[in-house]
């Protein structure tokens, strides 16, 4: 297994602008304009196409993937008659060109820039017909995609570039509250989680024996090594949070660990900062020596046929689930159908959502602005 660079694990500029509206691939999600249009709390929506379908692995294409739908779509499939119109047209690409929040992390997992090995795929994507018979329609639209693989523990535990500190004093840390300096819950369990999934795969302790130790993301370090490193203003570290990997890689943050039952109860880690929002999109189990993992995060996409056929595949077997349906009135999200199907980890999932919903607006605007025009 190829070592992963110093004090990074790559991800991409986040939050990439908006861009104007097309239809397939839609998420519920998308279109919530009230208050009272809650993803958890509102009426359940009513179920009207399932499929399933295997993707040809997936190819880079730019700064995205795109991922063939196999021969044999429509042999198991009951296909909307619009969809398979634009299936058997060639448009059978599904090409993911932004990331939402830390999802480009998907880039370097698929690069086989970090640790996390994929073994299976899965894509899935979900339509409210609602949007349709309103006129509402999107150029991108968001789809979650799914990693999955295992490693050996030791693997983890090298090539996180977790360090503990010897000898260091805790009482110089100066005016800075770490992970608490967080402006919003959802940032504070999502890089919270970070935290917690790293240290117990450097640690080996993922399971609920972890509950004997608590991890404290209570500052951040920069420096270009252990001897050097330096506390930094919260603001500094926060800001880099949505900036490039390369930009984020001097920043590590630093960790206090608590173990009630163990001499010294109080021991020091540092983590790379990409490793953190990384692993925030993780979650694991252990069995058999190994740590098997998954990863989650949105996408931008839509379907179509690139003008030259992407060639530089990674093989994989993609499961590809589409869904549509039909949320009631004032029930933008719908509720339940749509928490159950889609169940992301990713910053809590509730952020990822939001930033779903505020390039919605923004690309209703655009296409009023034209029209104006």
């Amino acid at each position: 297994m190829a070592a992963v660079p110093r004090n990074a694990i790559p991800d991409s500029s986040l939050l990439a602008l908006s861009r104007l509206a097309f239809i397939p691939l839609l998420l519920a999600a998308t279109f919530g304009c009230r208050k009272d249009d809650d993803l958890y709390y509102a009426d359940a929506a009513k179920p009207l196409v399932y499929m399933e379908v295997e993707g040809e692995g997936i190819a880079r294409l730019g700064d995205g993937f795109a991922i063939r739908i196999a021969d044999g779509y429509d042999a198991t499939n009951k296909i909307p008659a619009k969809l398979k119109k634009r299936l058997d047209a060639g448009q059978r690409w599904i090409v993911l060109k932004e990331p939402i929040v830390f999802s480009g992390a998907a880039r370097w997992i698929l690069a086989g820039r970090t640790p996390f090995k994929v073994t299976s795929a899965s894509l899935m994507s979900a339509h409210d017909q609602r949007d349709d018979s309103e006129g509402k329609k999107m150029p991108l639209a968001p789809a979650l995609l799914v990693l999955k693989g295992s490693l050996p523990a030791k693997a983890a535990q090298d090539e996180l570039l977790i360090s503990r500190l010897r000898d260091f004093d805790g009482s110089s840390l100066g005016d800075v509250r770490g992970i608490k300096a967080l402006k919003t819950e959802t940032d504070r369990v999502a890089v919270g989680r970070g935290v917690e999934t790293a240290m117990g795969l450097a640690t080996g302790r993922v399971d609920n024996s972890s509950g004997q130790s608590s991890y404290d993301f209570v500052a951040a370090l920069k420096g270009d090594s252990v001897d050097n490193f330096v506390v930094v203003p919260d603001a500094e570290w926060i800001a880099a949070i949505d900036k490039t990997a390369e930009e984020r890689r001097p920043y590590r943050a630093l960790i206090r660990r608590y173990r009630s039952s163990v001499e010294p109860r109080v021991t020091w880690f540092t983590v790379p900062l990409n490793v953190v929002l990384l692993c925030s999109q993780i979650t694991v189990e252990p069995s058999g020596g190994r740590f098997h993992w998954t990863w989650e995060g949105f996408w931008m996409g839509k379907l179509m046929k690139p003008a030259t056929a992407p060639t530089d595949n990674i093989a994989l077997r993609v499961r590809i689930v589409y869904q549509e349906y039909e949320s009631r009135k004032r029930r933008r999200r719908g509720g339940d159908y749509l928490s159950s199907f889609f169940d992301p980890v990713t910053r809590s999932g509730k952020t990822a959502l939001e930033e779903i919903a505020r390039r919605t607006a923004n690309a209703a605007r655009a296409k009023e602005s034209t029209k104006e025009d």
